[in-house]
């Protein structure tokens, strides 16, 4: 099986840190845990193990997981490596040469670059490039054929915020339950981490698991992406199937870890809040610095920890987005995802998770100042080739 490079993963693994200003993550900068600790008076050493685990993982985390998402039976939800990894067993386990697979684009690069190496078919869909421009879901429905083996839905989706009501969700999975043999694949990692993302639909409680799969993890919400603590959840048939996967690759996750999670399970939402409060602010000085580039174009949600920022439409197509973003690291060691990588083109992906709020300030500035100068030299440069044509 061949498979390509994730885009987006390529460029982390070929920027590597250490950074002087890093605008590459998507949510809140992870928790530290010295920080964590003193919060949630929480002793770091309670039931510490270095013991297997089993390949579905901790029963009790299992079953609290269940509560949470609506369902009345463990069987029904397998912890995974992050949400990375509940994707991938979910792919392997359905996908065969041949099948349809209907994803929404642009979204993590992941499944379409696993569904191909499968084998699948990959039908797009493209909801509106306009970002306040609502999604038409029944354009998704009409790409459903007997063939569908597979829809992959990022909801809330990264970077737009937008996601499916309870009135396209239901209408979405009675027509995937009328053909022979289509599932849904929900990846709602983003759910809760911005407060706009609190009031999306929680699909299992609202579908049932039947032939309906949720991918999750506290890597967003939680801030806790060292973890690798994610969970598949929904039709049980699937979760046997890549509960055979995990005995054949990983065979279990990391014990301390999954105990960890177990603990701060109960803190939760004190958790989730702390990041919302966060995020909030920075979003506010994110605005407030903008406000001194009027010729940059900015768009963030409530709903994720980043934005898309780039130039005015006419320069849109004459900035070049991925050589901008090399020279800020090879320059200045500041990190950019180019929006190339993630299907915007002509902008930059910024995350402005930070921990500190004067250090988000002072890499804001210095990414601005440059983007604002390599800008310049481009309208220049495009004036000039307008003089002399």
């Amino acid at each position: 099986m061949q498979i390509t490079p994730s885009p987006l993963e390529r460029w982390f693994t070929d920027h590597p840190g250490p950074y002087r200003h890093f605008f590459g993550g998507a949510s809140a900068a992870a928790w530290p845990f010295e920080d964590l600790l003193a919060t949630l008076n929480i002793d770091p050493l309670r039931d510490l193990s270095w013991d297997y685990a089993t390949p579905e993982g901790d029963a009790e985390l299992r079953e609290a997981i269940a509560r949470e998402e609506g369902l009345d039976d463990v069987r029904h939800v397998l912890l995974t490596l992050g949400a990375s990894e509940a994707n991938f067993l979910t792919l392997v386990s359905l996908i065969e040469p041949g099948d349809e697979v209907v994803i929404q684009v642009p979204s993590y690069p992941q499944f379409t670059c696993l569904a191909s190496a499968l084998g699948a078919r990959i039908i797009p869909w493209e909801p509106p490039a306009d970002f306040l421009e609502a999604a038409d879901s029944s354009s998704l429905e009409r790409l459903l054929t007997p063939q569908t083996r597979l829809v992959i839905l990022n909801s809330p989706h990264n970077p737009t915020g937008w996601h499916m009501t309870a009135t396209e969700l239901t209408s979405l999975v009675v027509a995937l339950r009328r053909l022979p043999q289509a599932y849904l694949l929900l990846d709602e990692v983003y759910r809760h981490v911005g407060p706009a993302a609190v009031d999306s639909v929680p699909a299992l409680r609202l579908l049932g698991p039947s032939r309906v799969l949720v991918s999750q993890s506290v890597s967003k919400s939680w801030a806790l992406p060292g973890a690798r603590l994610g969970w598949l959840a929904g039709d049980p048939d699937v979760i046997q199937r890549a509960i055979t996967w995990r005995e054949h690759q990983g065979l279990a996750l990391a014990a301390p870890a999954t105990r960890w999670v177990k603990h701060l399970w109960p803190h939760r939402a004190r958790i989730v809040t702390n990041n919302q409060s966060l995020l909030e602010s920075n979003r506010r000085l994110v605005q407030e610095s903008l406000a001194h580039f009027p010729q940059l174009h900015w768009h963030t949600t409530r709903a994720t920890a980043i934005g898309l920022l780039g130039p005015p439409p006419d320069l849109r197509p004459g900035f070049n987005d991925e050589a901008f973003a090399h020279a800020s690291y090879t320059r200045h060691c500041l990190f950019v995802v180019p929006g190339s990588r993630i299907g915007y083109p002509g902008r930059l992906r910024i995350g402005y998770g930070h921990r500190n709020a004067d250090e988000l300030s002072l890499s804001l500035s210095e990414l601005l100042d440059q983007l604002s100068s390599w800008l310049h030299s481009l309208e220049k440069t495009e004036r000039h080739v307008r003089g002399a044509s």
